[in-house]
């Protein structure tokens, strides 16, 4: 059988098969892989652009943070003492602070913790009071404009008094540099 014997109907259903084959070659060897190639170069691009848009959103928080530092140190350095101020100075606003019906027994300062900005200075104390005088013993510690903090506080029974509490406590002051 030769192409010359072969009837337009022939013809034309072979062209049509070559044609249907061809494009299922192209499809399947060209167009899909490109397809699948694209959406994934799609997807990554997606996700760089949701990473970039976090990390823009990160880097403005934090120029959003550091500015409002600098506004509040540069504040409480106005009201605050000098720099490197000795625990003996702020320790008499505690004593201030206990008044007559707190009994301090020991005052044990602690190291200093140096860090990239300020300077965290702990103390120490062993008290015995009532317990509505311990608590505005705190409430008055916590309130004043040194930047107190109480980092840890223990209440204990003692056993010859029993309306009296025995208490441990560890005020932190800041210190910027």
């Amino acid at each position: 059988m030769t192409l010359a014997n072969i009837s337009k109907r022939e013809k034309s259903l072979g062209i049509i098969f070559i044609v249907t084959l061809s494009i299922l070659l192209i499809h399947t060897l060209v167009a899909k892989p490109l397809a699948n190639k694209w959406s994934v170069l799609n997807q990554s691009i997606e996700q760089a652009e949701q990473k970039l848009r976090k990390n823009n959103t990160i880097i403005d928080r934090r120029n959003q943070i550091q500015h409002q530092y600098n506004q509040l140190t540069s504040q409480y350095k106005n009201i605050l003492p000098a720099k490197n101020t000795k625990p003996s100075n702020w320790l008499k606003i505690i004593e201030k602070a206990a008044g007559k019906n707190i009994q301090i027994h020991n005052i044990n300062p602690k190291a200093d913790e140096n860090r990239k900005k300020y300077i965290i200075q702990s103390v120490e104390i062993e008290c015995t009071g009532k317990l509505v005088d311990l608590t505005e013993f705190i409430y008055n510690i916590l309130h004043t404009p040194h930047l107190l903090k109480i980092s840890r506080l223990s209440f204990r029974a003692m056993s010859n008094e029993k309306n009296k509490l025995r208490c441990s406590i560890v005020i932190s002051k800041i210190e910027f540099k």
